[in-house]
């Protein structure tokens, strides 16, 4: 909570019910909070807690992508998990359900928790493109997934993390080239 703002009551106020509930919860927050408001007159006298606008805007942006990943691999495990059913994948299938309770856990974590959702949410987008490029070959859409991660790295953690990241990418990138020139990978 950063603030409880409460000013006098307009008296002249023709609604009756609104001069009511603002007068109980002018009462009852003075009455949880009389100490720290009798310091206060003046909204302009509290002062903000040191929030960076950055921090916000990660922390709103977060929140945007964990939904919006959510809601598109709620909609391709679905149609995903059908075709795997047709074709007896049952590993693409086990893929997907634990994918999807991981994702639908990681999104409904609080945004308080920034780190842990945001490293979550980037190990979660490198483990679908490297499966992806794993079972489906490098012209499946498992490297695009791979990189995001830098990307994504860059704008939650800041540039040192994302190096690092950059450097796994490049090391997994190594690995599946020398996997597609041994013939194991599609």
């Amino acid at each position: 909570l950063q603030g409880v703002f409460i000013g006098i009551l307009d008296a002249s106020s023709i609604h009756n019910s609104y001069k009511s509930l603002a007068s109980n919860l002018r009462g009852r927050t003075l009455q949880l909070f009389g100490n720290e408001l009798s310091a206060f007159q003046d909204i302009e006298e509290q002062k903000p807690m040191n929030i960076k606008v950055v921090d916000l805007w990660r922390s709103q942006l977060l929140t945007i992508l964990t939904w919006s990943v959510f809601g598109l691999s709620s909609l391709a495990m679905i149609v995903g998990t059908v075709a795997a059913f047709g074709a007896g994948e049952w590993a693409t299938i086990l893929f997907n359900s634990v994918l999807f309770c991981l994702l639908l856990c990681t999104t409904l974590v609080p945004s308080r928790f920034f780190r842990f959702k945001a490293s979550a949410t980037i190990i979660l987008i490198y483990t679908i493109g490297f499966y992806f490029t794993y079972r489906f070959g490098t012209r499946a859409s498992g490297p695009f997934w791979l990189f995001i991660v830098p990307m994504l790295t860059a704008v939650f953690f800041g540039t040192k993390r994302a190096i690092w990241a950059l450097l796994a990418i490049i090391s997994t990138s190594l690995l599946f080239f020398v996997l597609l020139q041994q013939g194991t990978l599609l």
